[in-house]
């Protein structure tokens, strides 16, 4: 669900997206792109290391076990403080093939980080949401709760940190309404 998701707010933000006026921050870009350089350069000077694939099939196991389609809160910190340990193991990740110009596993590793913190987000935002709604179903909270949580959660970085927010819900399009399935 996390794909679909995110495929529709992106379309949602490309529609809204300014046309001419929109400029980025060029120093902002610039920044971005040394720092991708460098973890691409670190990554490949690593000499040992955890092969990627134990940690991406790691990841994918806790994922299905833990945060699943039915979620409670113990299963849920449970996978909170494995996936901490799954961002640390990252650190230590080795390439298993020796690097090309167009490498494959390069670009499967960087995805793996991006992997791991769409995990935690996930993760984090499931616990601290107690009630069900949607194709979130806790079944600690097996019910609706609009009053608490009739708003989105809103994920971003600071740093190598997720921090969670929350944002009221446009009502004025769709009422909210339970499915009923």
């Amino acid at each position: 669900d996390t794909v679909v998701f995110g495929q529709l707010a992106a379309e949602a933000i490309a529609g809204q997206w300014p046309g001419d006026g929109f400029r980025p921050d060029e120093a902002a870009v610039i920044e971005s792109v040394r720092q991708q350089e460098a973890e691409v350069e670190q990554l490949l000077s690593r000499s040992q290391g955890t092969p990627p694939y134990q940690v991406r099939d790691g990841l994918q196991r806790l994922m299905v076990e833990k945060v699943g389609i039915f979620r409670r809160e113990e299963e849920l910190r449970e996978a909170v403080e494995a996936i901490a340990q799954f961002k640390r193991l990252y650190e230590s990740v080795q390439l298993t093939e020796p690097p090309r110009p167009f490498s494959y596993e390069v670009i499967a590793v960087l995805e793996l980080k991006s992997l791991i913190y769409l995990s935690e987000v996930t993760a984090r935002g499931a616990l601290a949401r107690q009630e069900s709604r949607g194709s979130h179903y806790r079944t600690d909270f097996p019910q609706r709760n609009d009053d608490t949580w009739l708003r989105h959660t809103v994920a971003r970085l600071e740093g190598d940190e997720v921090v969670l927010s929350y944002s009221p819900v446009d009502t004025s399009h769709y009422e909210p309404k339970a499915r009923t399935y």
